[in-house]
């Protein structure tokens, strides 16, 4: 079964690999934690995938 898009957003290591790019790269703003709240609070507010 997949991911939740927030569990998938906020914990997934490939998608945290986003703030973690390696060298000579810059990482996005914020966390993933960060990331993973908002996706769930956009899911919470009848966001989503239909």
């Amino acid at each position: 079964m997949a991911a939740s898009p927030p569990d998938h957003i906020g914990k997934d290591t490939l998608v945290g690999w986003a703030w973690k790019p390696g060298f000579g790269r810059s990482p996005v703003p914020g966390t993933q934690a960060q990331a993973g709240a908002l996706v769930e609070a956009w899911v919470k507010t009848g966001g989503g995938v239909s």
